[in-house]
């Protein structure tokens, strides 16, 4: 149900030691997840805004000329890289919109919808790639998108977190088109140093990179034998670490990476201490 304007509408050992680090699964990505949607759940013409959902996130989009609902065929070719649904909720507005999309919380692989976009020049303030459809008329340069031909439909992704997302186009169109989002929750997880490294501390660290499409909740090291452990995560969370001291020759060690609510399956490294 969507409301516009209060009417209602249709993510220890010997220093002497080493260690050898054989990573048997790295990175590893969660299992594939469903396309969620956003949901557009309240229309404001007069201060031409919306609000909606995105998983868990809330969304607001502003400076939307003549904004409204629109039901579209998102399942098509032009969609085939994250198809939606046949009968698809969509943010209508006007072409020559320069709109802003607000995230409450960051997002990584945003992708925005491109449904029946007039021609004209939209330049973005976050670098994109085509994910499908958009392949007649259509170009790209920079942060911008081109099209030249009647009506446009297609995919962009955004693969750096977006937390804010400007879009500003060349002329001031105002015949209606529209736009929605979506993302395909996942997690993942990855040891750095290749497939061996060797120390001859009586510890190790090991750290590496980690990401979720609503952000990193937690990464758990799980030594054989032992009780899982949370490892220390960067500020932004996209990097972890951990500090290891293994007890015998051959240990075991999973790591294994959370995202928020929405953000998919967790992701698991699994790697061996061997002791040398």
């Amino acid at each position: 149900m969507v409301e516009q304007a209060g009417a209602s509408l249709t993510h220890p050992m010997k220093s002497s030691l080493r260690l050898c680090l054989s990573l048997f699964l790295a990175p590893v990505f969660s299992a594939s997840a469903q396309t969620v949607p956003a949901f557009w759940t309240r229309i404001n013409p007069g201060a031409m805004t919306a609000e909606g959902t995105l998983g868990p996130v809330t969304i607001t989009a502003a400076q939307l000329g003549s904004p409204g609902t629109f039901s579209g065929d998102l399942s098509g070719p032009d969609y085939s890289g994250a198809p939606l649904s046949a009968t698809q909720g969509c943010l209508e507005h006007n072409g020559g919109s320069d709109f802003r999309i607000t995230l409450s919380r960051p997002v990584t692989g945003l992708m925005l919808y491109v449904v029946f976009w007039r021609s004209d020049s939209y330049t973005f303030d976050q670098p994109f790639t085509i994910l499908s459809g958009l392949a007649s008329g259509v170009s790209v340069a920079g942060n911008t998108l081109t099209t030249t031909t009647g009506f446009s439909h297609g995919i962009i992704r955004f693969d750096a977190p977006i937390s804010i997302l400007n879009c500003v186009s060349a002329s001031a169109v105002a015949a209606a088109q529209s736009t929605t989002l979506a993302v395909i929750p996942e997690t993942t997880v990855a040891v750095d140093g290749g497939r061996l490294l060797r120390t001859s501390r009586p510890s190790i660290k090991l750290k590496g990179d980690t990401s979720a499409t609503f952000s990193v909740d937690r990464v758990l090291i799980k030594e054989q034998g032992k009780r899982s452990k949370p490892a220390k995560l960067s500020s932004d969370g996209t990097r972890w670490s951990a500090r290891l001291r293994p007890a015998t020759d051959r240990t075991r060690v999973k790591v294994t990476a959370f995202g928020l609510d929405g953000s998919g399956l967790p992701a698991v490294t699994k790697v061996t201490l061997v002791r040398e």
